[in-house]
């Protein structure tokens, strides 16, 4: 999945139709999203008495790229126009061969580790309506999260910024998200998880 989303995103300069454009935002999208929860769940269970920390050390290293990102797009586009982008394949899945033949000798947990846990479903059971909540919270939250710096590259683009300026702006707002997750998943307790919940996003 990930060479998948490497490919289709790397090839995006190279689009000269709004729907090709679409098309390949789709399928790298796709395969982006379908890496992350089996991803998740292993990089937790690699660590199952610390899942916690593992699970922030995964977000860390997601919030990491997404703040690299922009700037990294900002500067080849500037340069190269946007069909550098291109060049995303080659380093891209060089890095990633590097990964897979270093994760082959690796150890990971038994399946066993992931099976569901009855106490777990019968903690949810009944409670359709906090899933809902969840479900709708989490959209809202994905919608401000990609939103504002979708429309910020438009902005700026408005006011004839350069690419590489733009990607300045937009790789310090997602650092800024990977740095305020982190800090909740290092620093907040449980006991403070809903006066968090509540304050940061009225501060904000």
């Amino acid at each position: 999945w990930p060479a998948i989303a490497i490919v289709c995103l790397s090839c995006l300069g190279l689009s000269e139709s709004p729907f090709i454009t679409a098309l390949v935002l789709v399928i790298g999208g796709l395969a982006i999203a379908a890496f992350h929860p089996e991803a998740a769940a292993t990089a937790g269970a690699c660590f199952p008495d610390h899942r916690s920390q593992a699970m922030s050390v995964f977000a860390l290293a997601g919030y990491l790229g997404q703040s690299f990102g922009p700037l990294y797009s900002g500067l080849v586009t500037e340069k190269f126009g946007y069909g550098g982008l291109i060049w995303g394949i080659a380093w891209g899945l060089g890095i990633l061969l590097l990964i897979a033949i270093g994760l082959g000798r690796c150890e990971f947990p038994q399946r066993a580790v992931y099976q569901s846990n009855p106490k777990v479903r019968e903690l949810i059971r009944g409670k359709w309506k906090v899933v809902c909540l969840l479900v709708v919270t989490g959209t809202l939250r994905v919608v401000v999260v990609l939103g504002v710096p979708l429309t910020l590259a438009f902005v700026l683009d408005a006011r004839q910024v350069s690419f590489s300026e733009t990607g300045q702006v937009l790789s310090a707002f997602m650092f800024g998200i990977g740095a305020g997750g982190i800090a909740c998943a290092l620093f907040i307790r449980r006991k403070n998880e809903r006066f968090v919940l509540w304050l940061f996003p009225l501060l904000s």
